[in-house]
């Protein structure tokens, strides 16, 4: 049975949209074994294209797991957690606002055979109810932009072991031409935004917060003209377009305000 932590406020607004998103999906089981595909587990083994492609990188920084205690950090539908256990995680402990998340998560973990080393429960990230010092590595995609920073921040600092570190995947918006340019073109082309509720991106002031409260934090930028993944489906021209995004981001840093996505390693 799901449980339900006591949420006020932006935290209920986020939990019923979820909620409502989740709940709607209406998820095979056979769409949910697929997170177990011997293919999908070996790409992020190896994560050969991490130079240009965000969640690649993100394993590539958090590793061989083995005999760790992962938290997957606003779970979702949990198809990243069977990565955490394939990379040898021995106890992942997931958790997301959303119940009707939990119980797909549940649902998958049986499916593909990881539910002896999973545990999710529904939780908010800005109060955690993990214990101090539960992990030694934790996981996160697109999720800090929809919390105060700030409180999602120090509760990851708390729940961290002393070295361990969390890496966060997170959409970026420093330049405000930039931001204007994209919300003209979901203005007037059929492309819609990501989100499932109202959000921020993230920006150069949150890294600079989040440097505040960890011993190191690191970033790496992603995305320049691979905006245009949206639009072109031809994997080869969307891959040149990540080499050379790559290659721009690396060799010319202030293109970072122009980025698309950062990924953010927080080391307590």
């Amino acid at each position: 049975m799901a449980t339900t932590t006591k949420l006020t406020g932006e935290n209920e607004l986020e939990r019923t949209l979820h909620d409502e998103f989740y709940g709607g999906l209406g998820l095979t089981d056979s769409q949910l074994q697929r997170a177990s595909a011997p293919d999908r587990l070996k790409l992020y083994r190896e994560n050969p294209d991490r130079e240009w492609t965000p969640k690649q990188y993100q394993f590539y920084l958090l590793g061989d797991l083995t005999g760790m205690t992962v938290c997957d950090y606003a779970c979702g539908d949990g198809a990243d957690a069977v990565l955490l256990a394939a990379n040898g995680a021995r106890f992942i402990r997931a958790f997301d606002i959303s119940n009707s998340a939990v119980e797909i998560v549940r649902r998958r973990a049986r499916l593909c055979g990881i539910e002896a080393q999973l545990e999710v429960r529904q939780d908010n990230a800005e109060q955690l109810s993990y214990e101090a010092n539960s992990f030694d590595a934790i996981y996160g995609s697109s999720v800090l932009h929809h919390l105060d920073i700030e409180k999602a921040a120090r509760e990851v600092h708390r729940v961290l072991k002393p070295g361990g570190r969390a890496v966060f995947r997170e959409p970026y918006e420093q330049s405000r031409l930039l931001a204007g340019i994209i919300k003209l073109i979901f203005r007037v082309s059929s492309l819609k935004p990501d989100a499932v509720s109202p959000q921020r991106q993230l920006n150069e002031a949150d890294v600079v917060l989040l440097a505040s409260i960890f011993s190191r934090v690191n970033v790496k930028a992603f995305g320049l003209f691979n905006r245009v993944d949206r639009i072109l489906k031809n994997t080869t021209v969307v891959e040149n377009i990540g080499h050379l995004d790559a290659l721009l981001l690396k060799n010319v840093p202030f293109l970072r305000t122009y980025a698309r996505h950062i990924v953010i390693e927080c080391i307590k």
